[in-house]
């Protein structure tokens, strides 16, 4: 393949068009990643608030028990109805706890707490409906409540440890994420630049070292008037292309100017025939 001016102006273009992408992908690459990374922060920060809004809750269905087996009367049934409501909030929470944890561990600790908060929550609800309607029934429920609360608070205290660990893990890689972002942003950066100017340099050179070549080659040719010489047409671009043209330009001009030389030569000896012819006319005359 010949590796014309055009050509090698077109791979420069080309080449240049490759590294912005190379960059682009990197910067595009590096962006993903870090926004990936503080999702995962945020998410585990949301995971965190909702636990610990769990712990509230599982408090205040221990607390709404209490009151349930001190109150009477309508009392009490606002004390049943908060005890439901809190527990929906203790579900609600976990689920949700559960929903933007972002590692394995803390979504399996979490599977675990809620399948004991609702067993724990179906427990204080048989509880609950005891103290209304059965006090004598009530007395052989509360040691189970009372062990499923437990369990239930050393859990809840267990799997915020794990988030807890989680959200720090998070951090860090977040910042390793986006240290190496940067980093590899600014080496492809650097080897783009690096051999865009190489490229670059050598498509150059490659036309400017010719051009200069075959203009003082030309440049001596007319210094010199001379006809003979030839300029460089072996190259096989553009200035191959003008070479040969000039020098069938030159070809011409030198043939025409044997040609202009011929007939003046001719010329000038039909002058002197015609001169001797007319001198000879002139002596016989006399």
């Amino acid at each position: 393949m010949r590796w014309t001016i055009k050509r090698r102006l077109f791979g420069l273009t080309i080449s240049g068009l490759l590294f912005i992408a190379a960059v682009s992908a990197s910067g595009y690459w590096g962006i993903t990643s870090v926004e990936k990374a503080t999702s995962d922060v945020a998410a585990t920060a949301s995971a965190i608030r909702y636990h610990i809004e769990a712990g509230v809750y599982n408090d205040l269905t221990r607390a709404d028990l209490a009151a349930v087996f001190s109150s009477k009367g309508d009392e009490q049934r606002n004390k049943v109805d908060a005890f439901a409501q809190d527990g929906k909030l203790l579900q609600d929470r976990l689920a949700k706890a559960r929903q933007f944890a972002v590692d394995a561990p803390s979504r399996s600790m979490l599977d675990a707490e809620q399948q004991m908060a609702d067993q724990y929550l179906k427990t204080g609800g048989s509880l609950v409906s005891a103290v209304v309607h059965d006090t004598s029934q009530a007395a052989s429920q509360l040691g189970p409540y009372l062990q499923l609360y437990k369990d239930l608070q050393g859990k809840i205290e267990e799997t915020s440890d794990q988030l807890a660990k989680s959200a720090k893990e998070a951090e860090r890689g977040a910042d390793a994420k986006g240290a190496r972002a940067i980093q590899a942003t600014f080496v492809m950066c650097g080897i783009s630049l690096l051999l865009l100017l190489v490229v670059a340099v050598r498509t150059t050179l490659s036309i400017t070292r010719p051009l200069d070549s075959f203009a003082s080659q030309f440049r001596a040719m007319a210094e010199a008037n001379d006809l003979t010489s030839r300029v460089d047409q072996s190259r096989k671009d553009e200035f191959g292309g003008l070479g040969s043209c000039l020098n069938l330009f030159v070809d011409k001009v030198q043939e025409l100017l044997v040609q202009i030389v011929q007939t003046a030569k001719g010329l000038a000896s039909a002058s002197g025939e015609l001169s001797a012819t007319s001198g000879l006319s002139r002596s016989n005359h006399y």
